[in-house]
């Protein structure tokens, strides 16, 4: 089963501390990781194979989540977050869509970057 974390706080470095929080975590969700972390309407966002590869983010930024991914459904490649077509709303997901066959031939037109069944949640689903 996945897992995820968040953080908001003026006086620390938030993704700094989303990362301490998914290395205690990190035996849940093997298969890659990933952390959005903002101050003010500036996001950043990161993405890995390996949490290892997450260290340098210790940014000054006020809030920050993260997620670690134990692939169920879907391709190596499918790390969150994912973000809504306006970029706008950022989606963490645990868990299993079972329908998300279906939905995604509901969305249309749209361009799905991955196979995973997390991705139809950020197009309005």
């Amino acid at each position: 089963m996945c897992g995820i974390a968040g953080f908001i706080c003026k006086k620390d470095s938030a993704p700094g501390v989303v990362l301490e929080m998914l290395e205690e975590i990190a035996h849940r969700g093997p298969d890659g990781c990933g952390i959005v972390y903002c101050d003010g309407e500036e996001c950043s966002v990161e993405r890995s194979k390996d949490l290892s590869e997450l260290e340098r983010v210790r940014d000054e930024s006020d809030f920050a989540i993260g997620h670690v991914r134990l692939a169920i459904v879907g391709e190596e490649s499918a790390h969150q977050p994912f973000f809504d077509c306006s970029g706008r709303i950022t989606v963490l997901h645990n868990g299993e869509i079972y329908n998300y066959r279906s939905l995604r031939r509901r969305v249309g037109n749209h361009r799905f970057v991955s196979r995973t069944d997390s991705e139809v949640i950020r197009d309005g689903w």
